[in-house]
């Protein structure tokens, strides 16, 4: 099996990660993004028109959402279940709990699944 490296962790909608890796990659994504989006929040880009500063930042908004999609998914996978589950997502509060509680605290199945192999050695080192 493939060594997970970064690009598979933050882009690959393919296998497992643990819970560690699913929060230090969420926290790491987060302020990728607080550091990307800070120079809009304090108006340093105010004299450019509105258009143009979506079209500057959807990029990065389109790169931000899919790395916390692959993240889930992989985490729905270490937990046995289909990688569709994000779509408990679209539920407001509970769908967020739910998938709060399952991914970040909620240990993976143990051994192999119809995923993947579990994660032992990790692109964190675990």
């Amino acid at each position: 099996m493939k060594q997970p490296d970064l690009w598979w962790t933050l882009f690959s909608l393919k296998g497992r990660i643990t819970r560690k890796e699913f929060w230090v990659a969420t926290v790491a994504v987060y302020l990728g993004a607080i550091v990307c989006f800070l120079p809009f929040r304090f108006d340093l880009f105010a004299s450019l028109d509105e258009s143009l500063l979506i079209l500057m930042t959807a990029p990065f908004s389109l790169v931000f959402m899919w790395a916390f999609l692959a993240m889930q998914v992989k985490r729905w996978h270490d937990r046995g279940k289909s990688g569709w589950m994000v779509g408990i997502n679209l539920i407001p509060w509970l769908g967020w709990l739910w998938s709060l509680v399952e991914l970040g605290f909620l240990k993976g199945t143990p051994g192999p699944n119809k995923y993947g192999e579990a994660s032992s050695t990790t692109l964190l080192g675990q």
